[in-house]
């Protein structure tokens, strides 16, 4: 190779040399060949000779040549504007750059006529399986898979194909230009790894089949039966459902967590319901039942691949219709993948999981051979190939901020390959050039440029590549993924972890039972100095503002992901047996579930033609059932019950309550002042505090006298107040259990009486057995409720449930027995958090509640009435709260 004085030397010729000679001709061929193979003219002008004097001897013997050069450039000097651009030192590489043009004005480029002293030391590839029938068909699919030269989702001969051809691509690159591979496979230097699936193992056997067409020292020969050419190559895989390297999908809590967070965003559940009409149509045309956006990948795949095939798609496909299923499945493929579209922001977390434990690997790999390189070592590892699929190509040019620049909105293709390379300067510099081929017709093309964080250059030192890296990166690859199919290697564990896994595996939800708040609402009432009048607010007094219907529909698309989606408990059509809605007889909440209820059943598709006709496919009406309030002694916690109220006096009657709102006479006398009210009692007190949080929740500015201390003051008194006067343990006074259970006893008992209901059906085999009981109610009847599990004060403090926060009661059942589990969603932006350990006295490892030790410890609050007789139900009731 050159010294960097002996190619300024050179470079110094060529620039003072003036003299022209008759040689343009066959330099402009020179320049055509530079242009067409420009590594070769590199080879040609850095491997000179192995040693100084060698190349001193090459240099004399070609000075001839040199001079020819010379006159040539120095004619094409004259017809240009300009003829060298650059000459630098870039990052340890000398680059020259030069543009031409003839005196015909036709420009010739040569791109990067560059004197490299680079040194290629590792690749990894990438890729996606080749061709393929669809994965399955459709009912009306006019091409079911006996047409099909091999099974659904199998590999076709033109896939094995594409491969082979994309292995020799590879094998004229890496064995014949750079020679970073021997053409004889050598398992030192090559590791490859597959999911395991059959496609994509095939796959790699086809491409290193034409990776090592030329290693015909490394299979019998002799065997005349043996395929020609063909050395077998170990190729590993790991189980596709654990395989968190390689496929995007794997079993992860926090991943589906992640989408479940895309899938309820309001953006998104938007542009589902934009969709609506498509799905429509494309299940009456195909036969499919699709009632979920993301479903409509499947039918998308079959046609995309007979077209790809160039067979004739069903007249009901048109141009339009196919375009319109492409932007919605790359626009919904793009979402899950966590990459930013329809103004939803890039979901960091998700992309790091999806594909940043391949990314971690490949940095890994190029790290260990820098190391090995920076201690005077070989490296003997060169080349890591990873089959795989569509969405693992796609996931990882996400990791790389990518994947919009290099794919569009588009998948990639069959046989698509992205190569990443590890270059090293002779000053061990390391520098990383990722290519990207778009499928077997495709040269490799560089696309570094796209990566983010690396300034739009063809190279990216390997320290600039990590540091940008870093965000996507798991730091602890089982705590980051929450796998619980996780690989331990001693026996004993190993023994232990099957049977959690079993004991996991064979759980069953039975039930779930759901109590949530109404949604955001206008105040109760106004004071007589409030600034805010009756007309200032969108709808009358009490009711639910626009922003509280948003929010009981998203927290219904949230318990649709839970439970329709994620544990199939409910089916995604209505069905009236499995589900009973129950509401307090108020407005709000019965908005609140009917808005709740049709998020549940987004998915849904009507078949009533009459509703059809209205334009209301989508709308499924569920009977939602209710009873005067003043006797709905389920769930609203202030029906008259005398046994509550003489409980209740005794709570105002107390000494240290007394001692309490003596000692907050100045915050009453300021209210009072200030509002024009008249603080008679403590209800008055929260009502006042229940207008200023609602004027505040919706962003209006609250009167100047209500200064932030003053705010925080009457909202703790009004907070410890209802507490208190609710049976909470505060102010130095015991729970008042007797207080609670007339609360809420009722509820406990009938939410239990359920689970035992279910049990039954369950055991008796009972098919169109209840399975999702609905209670739409108020921040009181979830606090009351809260209480009577003693998970009042650990959940919430003195806090209050928020708008539309919902409380989820999952009966579970296993090998041995049955037991509960708590789930609590604290508001529409909040996922639901496990709880169960929060329940008093029914602590249990795995934070699960046996059942039967549940309902032990919920005796002393719970009120038995005989349910038989629905008439006299009231009467009962009234009966068990005498005194």
């Amino acid at each position: 190779t050159y010294t960097e004085t002996e190619t300024n030397q050179l470079y110094h010729q060529v620039v003072d040399s003036k003299k022209l000679n008759n040689r343009l001709d066959s330099l402009r061929e020179r320049l055509k060949v530079y242009k067409k193979d420009k590594e070769d003219v590199i080879r040609e002008m850095c491997t000179v000779g192995e040693s100084i004097e060698k190349v001193q001897e090459s240099v004399k013997n070609k000075q001839n040549m040199i001079d020819d050069l010379n006159k040539g450039m120095n004619m094409i000097l004259k017809e240009t504007e300009k003829w060298i651009d650059l000459w630098k030192k870039d990052e340890g590489r000398l680059r020259l750059e030069m543009n031409t043009k003839n005196v015909n004005n036709n420009y010739i480029q040569v791109d990067q006529l560059s004197l490299y002293i680079m040194h290629l030391l590792l690749i990894q590839a990438l890729w996606r399986h080749g061709d393929r029938p669809p994965t399955g068909g459709y009912p009306n699919d006019p091409y079911p898979e006996s047409f099909w030269p091999v099974p659904w989702g199998e590999l076709t001969p033109l896939g094995m194909d594409q491969h082979f051809r994309q292995g020799l691509k590879i094998k004229e690159r890496y064995i014949n230009q750079f020679r970073l591979l021997n053409s004889t496979y050598d398992k030192k230097e090559i590791n490859v790894r597959s999911t395991d699936v059959d496609r994509c193992l095939v796959s790699a056997y086809s491409n290193l089949a034409g990776l090592y067409s030329d290693s015909t020292t490394t299979y019998p020969t002799s065997n005349l039966k043996w395929p020609k050419d063909w050395t077998p190559i170990p190729v590993h895989t790991v189980p596709l459902s654990n395989d968190n390297l390689l496929n995007p999908d794997f079993s992860c809590i926090k991943m589906e967590e992640q989408e479940a967070k895309i899938g309820t965003n309001i953006k998104f559940l938007k542009y589902a319901a934009s969709k609506a009409p498509l799905l429509l149509e494309v299940s009456e045309r195909s036969g499919l039942k699709i009632t979920d956006i993301r479903d409509l990948k499947y039918l998308f795949d079959s046609l995309k691949i007979e077209k790809y095939h160039n067979l004739t798609l069903p007249s009901w496909v048109t141009n339009d219709l196919y375009s319109q299923l492409e932007d919605a499945v790359y626009t919904v493929w793009d979402l899950l993948g966590g990459q930013t579209k329809i103004g939803i922001p890039e979901n960091t977390e998700l992309i790091k999981l999806k594909c940043g434990n391949l990314l971690k690997k490949m940095i890994n790999e190029m790290e260990s051979s820098r190391d090995v390189i920076e201690q005077n070592g070989t490296n003997q590892k060169k080349y890591n190939i990873f089959s795989a699929h569509d969405s693992t190509v796609a996931a990882f040019l996400r990791t790389l901020g990518a994947k919009y620049g290099v794919l569009g909105d588009k998948e990639p293709n069959f046989a698509s390959i992205v190569m990443v390379e590890l270059w090293k300067d002779n000053n061990k510099n390391f520098f990383v050039e990722v290519l990207y081929s778009d499928d077997a017709e495709s040269p490799f093309r560089s696309i570094t440029k796209y990566i983010t964080g690396c300034n739009n250059s063809s190279y990216c030192s390997l320290d600039t590549f990590i540091t940008r890296s870093k965000k996507y990166l798991p730091d602890d690859i089982e705590k980051d993924f929450n796998n619980y199919l996780r690989i331990f290697f001693n026996m004993k564990i190993f023994i232990i972890f099957i049977l959690q896994i079993n004991a996991i595996l064979s759980k069953e939800l039975l039930l779930a039972q759901t109590l949530f708040r109404h949604g955001s609402r206008a105040p109760n009432k106004v004071y007589p100095n409030d600034i805010y009048n009756l007309t200032i607010w969108p709808v009358p007094l009490g009711q639910l503002l626009p922003l509280g219907m948003e929010q009981s529909f998203r927290q219904g698309v949230k318990l649709n992901e839970r439970y329709i989606h994620q544990y199939k408990l409910i089916n995604s059509t209505y069905n009236v047996n499995e589900i009973t809605v129950r509401s307090t007889d108020m407005d709000r909440t019965l908005t609140s579930a009917y808005y709740n209820l049709i998020g549940f059943y987004i998915n849904h598709t009507n078949e009533n033609l009459f509703l059809k006709s209205l334009g209301l496919q989508n709308f499924n009406p569920i009977p939602v059932h209710t009873v005067p309030f003043n006797e709905d002694y389920l769930l609203n916690v202030y029906a008259s019950c005398y046994r509550k109220e003489h409980e209740f006096k005794k709570q105002l009657e107390r000494k240290e309550f007394k001692q309490y709102l003596s000692s907050k006479e100045h915050i009453i006398k300021k209210i009072e002042k200030f509002s024009g009210l008249q603080i008679k009692n403590d209800k008055d007190i929260r009502d006042f505090f229940d207008i200023l949080f609602v004027q505040n929740y919706n962003n209006y500015s609250l009167p100047s006298w209500i200064t932030k201390g003053l705010y925080d003051d009457i909202r703790n008194m009004s907070q410890t107040i209802w507490d208190y006067t609710s049976g909470d343990a505060l102010l130095g006074v015991e729970e008042n259990v007797e207080l609670i259970k007339y609360s809420a006893g009722y509820l406990l008992n009938h939410i239990i009486k359920n689970m035992v209901r279910s049990i039954n059906e369950y055991d008796n085999n009972i098919s169109d057995r209840k399975k999702y009981y609905v209670f739409s109610a108020h921040d009181s009847t979830l606090s009351a409720f809260l209480r009577t599990l003693g998970v009042k004060q650990k959940l919430l403090g003195t806090r209050q449930p928020e708008y539309s926060a919902v409380l989820s009661i999952e009966l579970w059942k296993d090998d041995k027995d049955y037991f509960i589990k708590l789930f609590y969603s604290d508001n529409v932006e909040k996922p639901f958090r496990d709880i169960t350990n929060f329940i008093s006295d029914c602590s249990e490892v795995d934070d699960i509640c046996k059942l039967n030790k549940f309902i032990r410890r919920s005796e002393k609050y719970m009120i038995n009435v005989n349910e038989k007789n629905g008439e006299n139900l009231v009467n009962n009731f009234k009966k068990i709260c005498q005194l």
